[in-house]
């Protein structure tokens, strides 16, 4: 091999044509099955995200209910607890 071919020389015909259907069935396997992986992935996050927040709301609601009489202290702990703190801090 003395001579370096490109990449899509290689992968088609002069008249464009693909040389093989078997690699270009490979490729398109490889491909999709990542994207598969890739939104599996995002649905499990997405799902355990949903369950810490309904987790986090419900101690919150649960501490105000034990803590009877204390309705204002339960109404600014509550929205705290379920608001998100990303990114508000200054440094």
């Amino acid at each position: 091999m003395t001579q370096s071919q490109p990449i899509l020389s290689r992968l088609f015909e002069a008249d464009g044509t693909p040389r093989e259907r078997a690699l270009w069935l490979v490729l398109a396997g490889i491909v999709s099955s990542l994207l598969l992986a890739f939104f599996v992935v995002c649905v499990h996050q997405v799902e355990r995200a949903q369950a810490r927040h309904a987790q986090v709301q419900q101690a919150a609601t649960q501490d105000c209910v034990e803590a009877t009489g204390l309705a204002v202290a339960c109404t600014s702990r509550t929205a705290d607890a379920t608001s998100p703190q990303m990114g508000t801090r200054v440094r």
